[in-house]
Formats: structure tokens, sequence, C-alpha cells
């Protein structure tokens, strides 16, 4: 169970929209202003930032997140039963 929370964590947290996870690619595919600014080279340093202010958001929705994470999770598994 614990492999499995860790495991929720881990795709939760790659889902973010910070630019070096993969849900910055995946929000890029429906804003081109968004894929327009993570091309431009000048904003790597903005990238950073981004990315270190997501982690406050990561913290503070983090435990929501996985919760309902969970529950879905438990819910695909007891119907494919």
């Amino acid at each position: 169970m614990v492999a499995g929370h860790a495991n929720l964590l881990l795709f939760v947290f790659n889902m973010l929209p910070a630019p070096p996870l993969d849900g910055s690619h995946i929000l890029a595919n429906f804003s081109r202003p968004f894929a327009r600014f993570l091309q431009d080279p000048k904003n790597h340093g903005a990238h950073m930032l981004m990315f270190f202010a997501s982690w406050g958001l990561t913290f503070a929705i983090m435990p929501r997140l996985l919760q309902v994470a969970t529950r879905v999770a438990g819910w695909v598994v007891t119907v494919g039963l």
C-alpha cells in the first residue's frame, strides 16, 4: 500500500505544469502562449522560478490530490474485479 501511495504521489507531482515536469508539455499542447513561453530561451530563469513556486502549491494541495487519486485507484481496482 505504501508503494502505491508513493507511485500516486509521484504521478501527481509529475503532472504539475512546471517546465521541467511532464505537466508543462501537456499544458503546452493546449495553450499556444504557454508553448511559446517554453520555447523562448530567455525564460529559463522564469522556468526555475515557476518550478520553485510550484513546490509551495504542491505542498498545499498534495494531500487532497493524493486522497482523490487513492479513491479513484481503489474504485478502478474494485470495479475491474
